[in-house]
């Protein structure tokens, strides 16, 4: 499929896994004092996330198309597939939690992590999982803890005061029509980015959530298009007043309904706001943690009538890459995401030079350099040199 062949296309397993191995020793590293120990962290940190998520991505199409396509074994679907949904659960948490906490990530580091895209992945898995209760196949694993997760991640995004704005384009089509200050706000996003995500929410995500989540979703779409007077679904404001704030209060409900949810994760009620609860959760009872709700409390159900209407948003191609390179000043590994020089006892022994032009990348050799350059660089290596410049100045400010 063509998604397949564009989301995979340069994106080495072997960093990938690297990046997921070095996951593990991150927390240790934020232990360190000084601000250059802290840059380290966090360069290891988005470096890890990002070689995380491009393997899950990968995967995830993968699994999803060979289930759409009737290609799967009956070991492709409960093996391999339970693994590719346990991965993509742990990168969308990881995002969750960095998107919660920013000062952990920057939001040009979250952004390098193509969140979009892992987003993406994750409704077209949803949609394989969607296919197969259709044909009556069984699915181990069944949706729930992986659409609870891809919720979380979108809603949380969307609260990230670096990230609000740019979450939102994702969520609203080109041809939606909303409140007039909601294309101001979108101005800035580019055709690619515009609703990237939107119909691919419709016929993957939101059918396979159960009520508690489905419906805090539906507030955020809502938001996004400007409030329930304007959005797809109807409703209330969720936060009074927040209509007032200049983005229409879709930061500040994205906010509270991550507060509930880490509320619902939990299985707690008495921290959601009175007055709320019942328009949000619509009387299902919010004492449950997500994923006790057995299947046959879903928002939606699998429908065999629409699953061409699946397949035609799934053939479409996915959502190109942004334009955000990840900047490594600290951190020693080769930028070159196929590289495979196992010389050494670990990457940082490698002997790596920076690149010339913005000194925010190292190489092992001028092999690496070379592929690097072809496959992408040379049209990031401008903006990766102004963020060094950036940086460097922010480190001086007084």
């Amino acid at each position: 499929m063509r998604r397949q062949r564009e989301s995979c296309q340069g994106h080495a397993g072997v960093q990938a896994s690297a990046g997921a191995q070095a996951s593990g020793s991150l927390r240790a590293s934020h232990g360190d004092s000084g601000a250059g120990s802290a840059t380290l962290a966090a360069e290891l940190e988005a470096f890890a996330l990002r070689s995380s998520c491009r393997l899950a991505t990968c995967a995830a199409l993968e699994t999803a198309f060979a289930v759409l396509d009737d290609k799967s074994t009956e070991a492709t679907q409960y093996e391999f597939g339970d693994k590719v949904k346990a991965i993509l659960i742990a990168c969308l948490d990881t995002v969750t939690s960095a998107a919660r906490f920013p000062a952990a990530l920057s939001g040009a580091q979250l952004l390098a992590c193509q969140p979009h895209r892992l987003l993406a992945a994750a409704c077209t898995q949803l949609c394989g999982s969607r296919a197969s209760m259709a044909t009556q196949q069984q699915d181990s694993g069944w949706p729930v803890p992986l659409s609870a997760a891809a919720v979380r991640a979108v809603i949380a995004l969307s609260a990230h005061p670096e990230l609000s704005r740019r979450v939102r384009a994702w969520l609203v089509p080109t041809d939606a029509e909303v409140a007039p200050f909601v294309e101001v706000e979108l101005a800035g996003a580019g055709p690619e980015e515009r609703g990237c995500l939107a119909a691919l929410i419709d016929v993957g995500l939101l059918p396979t959530t159960t009520p508690n989540v489905g419906v805090c979703l539906e507030r955020l779409v809502d938001a996004a298009f400007g409030g329930p007077a304007n959005g797809p679904h109807g409703g209330i404001p969720l936060v009074p007043g927040a209509e007032a704030d200049p983005d229409g209060g879709f930061r500040s409900t994205a906010a509270h309904l991550s507060t509930m949810l880490q509320c619902l994760v939990s299985g707690g009620t008495n921290c959601i706001r009175p007055g709320c609860a019942m328009d949000v959760v619509r009387a299902v009872p919010v004492g449950k943690a997500l994923g006790e709700e057995s299947t046959d409390t879903l928002y939606g159900c699998c429908e065999v009538d629409d699953f061409d209407r699946q397949r035609a948003v799934l053939d479409g191609p996915l959502a190109p890459p942004l334009a955000a390179p990840l900047v490594l000043t600290k951190l020693r590994a080769c930028g070159n995401p196929g590289c495979l020089n196992f010389s050494e006892r670990c990457e940082a022994e490698l002997r790596l030079k920076q690149c010339g032009g913005c000194k925010a990348v190292r190489y092992c050799g001028e092999g690496c350099q070379s592929a690097h350059w072809r496959s992408g660089h040379k049209a990031e290596c401008k903006a990766m040199a102004a963020a060094v410049r950036a940086a460097q100045g922010m480190s001086q400010a007084p």
